[in-house]
């Protein structure tokens, strides 16, 4: 639904970015485009809008790409992953907008080889453990319309509970 909702007012025929909003400003008439430069949320509105599975899971931490769950026994068993619990801020790496969207197509192709008879459920369920992500093909990160506006998942900053809440920024299509 999400998903739906920033398409038509970003991208839709009469979307900010495509069609902009005829204003009439000092008796002059102006076309107005904007673009969504932040989407700002705490840790549940950031599992909801964007299918990540939260703090508590696997993947607890949707800005960098190598860091697990606290307690997982994982993070030692391959060079370059570390625990929540890390401190040394130069082990961590971020976890980009492409290396995101190749997840999410990632879990999309599973699904299909599940239904297909080619993969098995349990394998399909821990490959979602492992991305930290739900598959929803209504989801922002799904959105072929979206996934070119979406540039980058840099902005982001540590909340008290240890989740994550991110600002995606938007790139500027047409002036």
């Amino acid at each position: 639904m999400l998903s739906r909702v920033v398409e038509r007012m970003l991208v839709g025929p009469a979307g900010f970015l495509t069609a902009g909003v005829p204003l009439l400003i000092a008796g002059v008439h102006r076309l107005l485009f904007a673009r969504l430069a932040n989407m700002l949320s705490d840790g549940d509105g950031l599992r909801s809008g964007l299918d990540w599975r939260g703090a508590t899971s696997l993947k607890p931490c949707f800005k960098h790409l190598n860091v697990l769950m606290k307690g997982s026994g994982l993070a030692h068993l391959r060079p370059g992953f570390v625990d929540i619990a890390c401190c040394d801020r130069t082990m961590l790496r971020k976890w980009t907008s492409d290396k995101v969207f190749r997840a999410v197509d990632l879990l999309e192709g599973a699904h299909r080889r599940v239904q297909d008879g080619r993969m098995t459920k349990a394998a399909y369920h821990d490959l979602e453990m492992a991305t930290g992500l739900n598959r929803n093909p209504e989801g922002i990160l799904a959105s072929r319309a979206l996934r070119h506006t979406l540039t980058s998942t840099a902005s982001r900053t540590i909340g008290f509970t240890r989740s994550c809440s991110t600002v995606f920024s938007m790139s500027k299509l047409n002036r």
